[in-house]
């Protein structure tokens, strides 16, 4: 760290998604073009950097792409969420979203045709399952009903009963 007093650029490697190139020792200048301060001094940071030699990009694209090429055959038999979940947690895969989205269907429209109509099926049965509980709701009500009229006509029936003489 004391000894990296110029600007240098480093790559980080940790997320696919984030900024590729950090800054350090970057000379930060007023409009006059004075240099007022640093961004990013090493000196006074907590950092571990771990120097280490750029694999030559056309042999780690190729060494990927063999990883790639091995796994694909249990990526095919995994269900999909597993398979998706594999690609995601993959360190070094180029291109992840391409990859998840050809896993997803992407753009293949026969797929995605299948993935529209499995959906329609899914509310279809949604909605018959939510058709069926409203009418055993409205068959319980029917035979609550029914049940009060019986009761409330076997009542009448014993008061009307009571209230005649019984010849003897």
């Amino acid at each position: 760290k004391q000894f990296w007093n110029d600007q240098r650029w480093i790559r980080v490697t940790d997320d696919e998604g984030a900024a590729q190139f950090v800054g350090m020792n970057v000379p930060m200048t007023d409009p006059f073009g004075r240099v007022v301060g640093v961004q990013n001094p090493v000196a006074q940071m907590d950092v571990d950097i771990i120097i280490d030699d750029a694999p030559d990009t056309v042999s780690l694209q190729g060494e990927t792409f063999e990883q790639f090429m091995q796994i694909l055959p249990v990526l095919a038999q995994m269900p999909p969420q597993f398979a998706t979940m594999a690609v995601e947690m993959a360190p070094n895969l180029r291109n992840k979203q391409k990859t998840l989205d050809a896993l997803q269907g992407g753009d293949d429209p026969q797929a995605q045709a299948m993935q529209q109509m499995m959906q329609q099926q899914a509310a279809q049965l949604e909605m018959a399952g939510k058709q069926s509980d409203i009418e055993n709701t409205q068959a319980d009500t029917a035979k609550k009903r029914a049940d009060a009229m019986k009761s409330i006509t076997q009542a009448a029936s014993e008061a009307a009963e009571a209230s005649t003489p019984r010849l003897q």
